[in-house]
């Protein structure tokens, strides 16, 4: 995975729904970041 693959944002900036939604996709595909995956869950 190339640093091009991760968009990050600020915490607070996204709508929790949207939040919620890409962060299963992530999960899914395996693809989130751990620092993510532990502000997250």
């Amino acid at each position: 995975m190339s640093q091009e693959d991760v968009c990050i944002v600020p915490l607070g900036q996204v709508d929790p729904d949207v939040e919620r939604s890409l962060a299963d996709w992530d999960y899914r595909n395996g693809t989130v970041p751990e620092m993510l995956r532990r502000s997250v869950v």
